[in-house]
């Protein structure tokens, strides 16, 4: 639980002045003046989670926000048999919990680990008291909240209106990035840096694993897609159907 990254005595809770951690480049805190950040230093932990940690539950008090120092973690839920959507992956320098400062509500969605990550903790009330007297900060918690919002919508949209193929080549296309090139036509090469494997994929769609990697198999026969190293690149425009 997100809770119990404040108990100082754990093994793999780390000191803020042993580790030297610069609050500034963090994206969600760049803009915040130094008292601020004393304030947030003075009271925010920091742990080292191992992979497939879950570090809160969907239903679970919200008690702070998660900032992702390093690693990657899931956005997912789960039913009492085990079965699990994913409904989205935080890379290094995301947060989480942000809902937490407009009530004390509950996660709508449970959080975990993907490989060894380290976790910025930073109490519900600390930014809450900053929101307060920081108008641009409140303002930038909103757009992240409203960014959070339009990303669910459109899982949403995709599970109940897309088939198989159509969410894989949606959520392809939203993890891609422009080639360093620079061209930016509607058939540029695309290249995705995360990484994940095909059950993680599978998870995000709510699909089988078996199907995904015959999808990716036909692709990469057909010249859509093509692995360089630990990328992924989309070699051309994915076609309408498969």
């Amino acid at each position: 639980m997100l809770v119990s990254a404040f108990e100082h005595s754990s093994p793999i809770y780390e000191t803020r002045r042993r580790e030297g951690l610069d609050l500034r480049r963090i994206a969600l805190l760049a803009a915040l003046d130094e008292d601020a950040l004393a304030l947030i230093q003075a009271h925010a932990s920091v742990r080292t989670l191992p992979k497939g940690m879950t570090i809160i539950h969907a239903g679970e008090p919200a008690h702070a926000v998660g900032v992702l120092l390093s690693g990657r973690a899931k956005l997912f839920l789960s039913n009492e048999d085990g079965k699990e959507i994913v409904l989205g992956t935080l890379e290094a320098g995301a947060s989480f919990g942000e809902v937490a400062l407009l009530d004390e509500c509950v996660m709508t969605a449970g959080v975990a680990t993907l490989e060894s990550t380290r976790l910025l903790s930073i109490p519900r009330h600390v930014l809450a008291e900053i929101a307060q007297h920081d108008a641009q900060f409140a303002l930038q918690l909103a757009q992240n909240l409203a960014q959070q919002v339009r990303r669910l919508s459109d899982q949403v949209r995709s599970l109940g209106l897309c088939n198989v193929y159509q969410r894989l080549a949606h959520t392809l296309s939203a993890m891609s990035e422009p080639h360093s090139d620079g061209a930016h036509s509607a058939h540029a090469q695309r290249i995705i840096n995360q990484r994940f494997t095909h059950q993680e994929l599978a998870k995000r769609i709510g699909a089988s694993r078996e199907m995904v990697t015959r999808i990716f198999r036909d692709l990469i026969v057909g010249g859509y897609l093509r692995v360089d190293g630990k990328r992924l690149i989309i070699a051309k425009k994915l076609p309408a159907s498969w």
